[in-house]
């Protein structure tokens, strides 16, 4: 019986990776068929200094949100004010679409408000 029991679990066992495989390449291929990202074409040097802008600006989202977390409204502000502010560009939304340049502006103006 003990030998019974082990190739029931041993067959459970396979069962169960075969179907987290499974699920996992279904989870793949939806996320690759819901993708609705755009490839934006920008010569190497300004992609390379667009890039470097929005991880910047990912950082100091990141931190004002952990200082908005910690209860510090006023360093969040003061924070959002001096690395987020409009005009710090460096003219990079002229090789974007209208569209992600809207975005921008949006997201220019959620700022706004927040230093406010």
């Amino acid at each position: 019986m003990g030998a019974t029991k082990a190739k029931a679990e041993g067959g459970a066992l396979r069962r169960a990776v075969f179907s987290a495989l499974l699920l996992g390449l279904s989870a793949t291929a939806v996320a690759a068929a819901d993708n609705l990202r755009t490839v934006i074409e920008l010569p190497p040097e300004v992609r390379t200094q667009f890039l470097e802008h929005m991880r910047t600006h990912m950082t100091s989202l990141d931190n004002v949100i952990q200082l908005i977390a910690d209860g510090k409204l006023k360093e969040a502000r003061v924070l959002a004010r001096s690395e987020m502010a409009i005009g710090q560009g460096s003219g990079l939304g002229r090789h974007m679409p209208r569209e992600f340049r809207e975005i921008g502006l949006s997201f220019t103006v959620r700022r706004t408000t927040l230093r406010e």
